[in-house]
């Protein structure tokens, strides 16, 4: 496994968030990272995660994928290739505990933890 970083607590504000997403790219040592993104903490909204990517892609030239683990039909063959194909991870959260609890429900289900 890669390094782990785990932030909370983001102002919303977009250079505070470039910031930490340039850092990100940094450590993944990378010219042209290959970023997985994974919305369950959003319940896989789909609008936001295309602003994630178009985010990622038109800021950092970087390969983004989704992770779609509730609206999108998916193997767990496909969900490890993925995770570990990836130089980064970028896991989605919300101060919603009804979101989180559902992280943690459709996680425990697909066992992403052995995929890390």
């Amino acid at each position: 496994m890669g390094i782990v970083v785990a932030i909370g607590g983001v102002n919303k504000e977009i250079g505070d968030i470039k910031n930490i997403c340039k850092m990100l790219l940094e450590l993944s040592k990378k010219n042209i990272p290959k970023i997985l993104y994974i919305p369950t903490g959003n319940n896989d909204h789909e609008e936001y995660s295309k602003y994630m990517a178009d985010f990622f892609e038109n800021n950092y030239f970087c390969s983004v994928d989704t992770l779609w683990l509730i609206k999108k039909q998916i193997n767990n063959e496909e969900i490890e290739s993925k995770i570990n194909s990836a130089d980064i991870v970028f896991v989605e959260g919300r101060k919603s505990s009804d979101f989180i609890g559902n992280l943690e429900q459709v996680w425990c289900r697909w066992k992403i933890e052995k995929c890390f």
